[in-house]
């Protein structure tokens, strides 16, 4: 561990009570309190390599906006997330070579006070989604951050929930996964499509993500993933005392 991840973990640290005690109060998790759930089949690209192939096959894709609940059509200015699980396994229990990826609707830490502004609320599709912070992968030199480009627009709906599901319905809610070196300067190369299915049956109470679960070699790493290492255990704990369980690992 280098010295800016045990800074890191020092930092996660002080703040997993903040994360525990704000998801026993919420009843929910502290950011990205409700979403919707769909079912979603990864294919590989060519240029994808191994790390395409490992992601290939089922996964679910989780849509939610950061502070609010998709309203009837007025959604307030939010950051809107992406969570996806390669591999899920049955229900909210992830199998043995599951990978989490979490995504959101900013590219930097920098952009995060603007995110808001520069979201478009009304339809998930229409929002290009980064996983922000990096990470390392099997046979790549450096760091590397994940884009999630829909290729596709929304469908109809009263508001971006049913545009989300009736774009999946009619078989047009198909996403481009591509990644990039962590430092910049150049494009992201497209590794693997993701279509959307159709509404999962997952309960979301269940479904806990983990960026730090790693079955398909995805690894996050440096100071701000660091952080993350102690938080999110401890709003998962918070979120499953205030439903009557403890955190399962």
């Amino acid at each position: 561990m280098s010295v800016r991840e045990a800074l890191g973990r020092g930092l996660g640290g002080l703040w997993a009570p903040v994360a525990a005690e704000g998801s026993l109060v919420r009843g929910a998790r502290l950011f990205h309190p409700y979403g919707v759930v769909l079912d979603a089949e990864v294919r590989a690209l060519q240029e994808g390599g191994a790390l395409g192939a490992a992601l290939e096959g089922p996964a679910i894709a989780r849509f939610s906006g950061a502070l609010f609940r998709d309203g009837d059509g007025h959604a307030w200015p939010d950051i809107l997330g992406l969570a996806l699980r390669f591999h899920p396994g049955s229900g909210a229990e992830p199998a043995p070579g599951a990978q989490d990826l979490l995504l959101a609707t900013f590219r930097s830490v920098w952009m995060l006070p603007f995110a808001m502004l520069l979201t478009q609320q009304d339809s998930y599709l229409a929002n290009a989604y980064d996983s922000v912070l990096p990470s390392r992968v099997p046979g790549r030199a450096g760091a590397v951050t994940f884009r999630v480009v829909p290729e596709a627009a929304s469908g109809e709906g009263r508001n971006r929930r049913e545009r989300l599901e009736n774009a999946a319905a009619e078989g047009r809610a198909s996403l481009r996964l591509e990644v990039r070196p962590a430092s910049g300067g150049r494009p992201g190369v497209p590794i693997a499509t993701i279509a959307l299915l159709s509404p999962s049956d997952v309960d979301q109470e269940a479904l806990r993500f983990d960026p730090f679960r790693a079955g398909a070699g995805i690894v996050p790493t440096g100071f701000f993933q660091a952080v993350r290492a102690a938080v999110y255990p401890a709003g998962q704990l918070g979120r499953g005392l205030a439903h009557g369980r403890g955190v399962r690992p």
